[in-house]
């Protein structure tokens, strides 16, 4: 970061937070539960759509249709409390991943 965007940070009242390096998947449940979810789904739906089309084309219409019922299937579907508690941020460490 360039010593002028700390300083001009500093003057405006801004704190800001350095994370480290390859630390996002404990510090953003999203990350670590949702996003692989997400982009699985649309994969998988993608290349089904494919097979099913013997050029293999898929229509802007569909692909619109797949990100749609991605976006429901990663984001509605699934609760949040667990991706927390695994992160361990929870209230109850016990859900805690190994991992982490």
């Amino acid at each position: 970061m360039h010593i002028l965007t700390l300083q001009a940070a500093r003057r405006l009242g801004v704190r800001l937070c350095f994370i480290p390096t390859k630390m996002t998947w404990l510090l953003q449940p999203l990350d670590s539960h949702v996003f692989a979810r997400y982009k699985n789904y649309i994969r998988q739906m993608y290349t089904e759509k494919q097979l099913q089309n013997a050029s293999g084309f898929v229509s802007t219409a569909r692909v619109i249709k797949i990100i749609n019922d991605a976006i429901k299937y990663a984001f509605q579907g699934s609760t949040w409390a667990s991706a927390f508690d695994h992160n361990g941020y929870g209230q109850q460490e016990q859900h805690t991943s190994s991992r982490v």
